[in-house]
């Protein structure tokens, strides 16, 4: 479920709260903590949000679970209140959980975003497995918490987002964020191997994207990219899997290995 604020004393009107199964977020401020689920009771908890001591997240469910209301309270400040109900194309939050990249608040296909609320990308249109990379993977999956409202400071939108990335040293010791050649000391694959692959349980943070894990052929496909030296143009070989079309026909465009970059 997502939920949006129209803000309070503790929260602010861009704030978005995502919920799980296994944890909650409050985008942009504060990144996973676990639930504790007590019947229709459900109870999220941060040290170290927003610069206040403890950050109380409290819900309660509908009996046919559809809905959740609650409230969400920080140290020594009355609570927001809020309620979330289950994700749907046209509610006006994109929710990259469900495939999604765009959310405008309604079905029609001719203003912007589609009806599918650009759940499909037709492989076509894909110029090279950079460009697939962005529309496969950061914009359906990573652009709701590292757009518009970067967490972390981190903006995955195009066209900044491979400078903001490739090269760029990450704030764990030894790792960039996208490290040519090497996925292995990358760690936005690192991240993402987290929940796709297991295995990577040492990596600090929680895994990307939060909420569900990519499938585990993309996140390999970006670390071919990645191994190939993260070209820019081009198409990388292993790196297929990010131009199925939605029907899993085969694409038509081409994948010839690239070149990698110096």
């Amino acid at each position: 479920m997502i939920a949006r604020v129209a803000g309070g004393p503790t929260m602010t009107a861009h704030d978005t709260i995502v919920l799980d199964p296994a944890g909650a977020v409050v985008d942009p401020a504060c990144e996973a903590a676990a639930l504790r689920i007590r019947g229709r009771r459900i109870t999220a908890r941060w040290r170290d949000c927003r610069a206040r001591r403890r950050l109380t997240l409290s819900l309660r469910a509908s009996a046919d679970c559809t809905v959740l209301r609650g409230t969400l309270a920080g140290s020594g400040v009355r609570a927001s209140r809020f309620v979330a109900t289950t994700s749907r194309c046209g509610d006006g939050i994109t929710d990259p959980g469900r495939g999604e990249r765009c959310d405008d608040g309604n079905l029609s296909d001719d203003d912007g975003c589609d009806a599918t609320c650009g759940g499909c990308v037709d492989p076509a249109t894909l110029t090279s497995t950079w460009a697939a990379v962005q529309a496969n993977i950061f914009d359906r999956a990573c652009t709701a918490c590292h757009g518009e409202q970067p967490t972390a400071g981190l903006d995955l939108r195009a066209p900044g987002s491979y400078t903001a990335i490739v090269d760029v040293p990450a704030s764990v010791s030894g790792l960039f964020k996208v490290k040519r050649g090497d996925h292995a000391h990358s760690l936005i694959w690192l991240k993402m191997a987290k929940s796709a692959i297991g295995g990577f349980d040492d990596v600090a943070g929680g895994a990307m994207p939060f909420g569900f894990p990519l499938p585990r052929a993309i996140v390999e496909a970006f670390g071919a990219w990645i191994d190939a030296g993260a070209p820019p143009d081009g198409y990388v070989a292993g790196a297929e899997a990010l131009l199925v079309p939605c029907d899993g026909a085969k694409s038509g465009a081409s994948t010839e290995p690239a070149t990698p970059a110096n």
